[in-house]
């Protein structure tokens, strides 16, 4: 099966971790601070934990931002723009709908980074610098199943319901593999998750 997201950035690159304090750009710090966000959640994206896991005085932090808050203002667009480039190399791709739908739920799954930002982004649902971002990652996501859905052959409003469906099926699995409230015996595989969503989505459209 072809892989449309051969040719994109890896979801946060770390780049920094050969870079002297000299060297690192603002990116250096998103790009940590994205993955410190994906593990740790919003409140441990802070300058000084941020620095001294760089290994760097605050200095450089401000060199590139004037506070924390400009840092998470920043780091939202940072991760919005990774995932435009991401749903951009989506609309582009000439596969065919299901194998679409499997190489975009194995990325919102299986990557860590896209889920842990995502789950630490809609834990803070009523921030007002965080809810916009996160409505619209919300619409990403929602927009992208739609597509599927209507190059699939259904019309507009039951492929937003359909994709409305799994969005609550993904959402419900993703939080179980980042909270581990299932026992490893029970969770099923993202394999076995995609398989179930593309039955209940292309065998009943058949």
């Amino acid at each position: 099966m072809e892989n449309i997201f051969v040719n994109t950035p890896p979801y946060g690159y770390n780049g920094h971790m050969k870079k002297s304090a000299k060297q690192l750009t603002a990116n250096d710090w998103l790009d940590h601070a994205l993955q410190v966000l994906s593990k740790q959640g919003l409140a441990a994206v802070a300058v000084e934990p941020l620095a001294k896991s760089l290994g760097v005085t605050k200095g450089s932090f401000y060199w590139h931002f004037s506070n924390r808050q400009q840092l998470i203002n920043d780091l939202l667009v940072f991760w919005e723009n990774i995932e435009l480039e991401y749903q951009q190399d989506f609309l582009k791709a000439e596969l065919e709908p299901q194998p679409l739908f499997e190489q975009l739920l194995t990325l919102l799954i299986d990557d860590d980074t896209n889920k842990g930002v995502f789950l630490a982004v809609a834990g803070q649902p009523d921030k007002d610098e965080i809810k916009p971002f996160y409505q619209r990652a919300i619409e990403r996501r929602l927009d992208l199943l739609c597509e599927i859905f209507k190059r699939a052959g259904y019309k507009p409003k039951p492929a937003r319901q359909q994709a409305s469906q799994v969005y609550v099926a993904y959402l419900g699995m993703i939080k179980s593999l980042v909270d581990q409230v299932i026992p490893e015996n029970h969770q099923i595989t993202t394999t076995q998750f995609i398989q179930a969503q593309c039955v209940a989505c292309f065998a009943a459209k058949d």
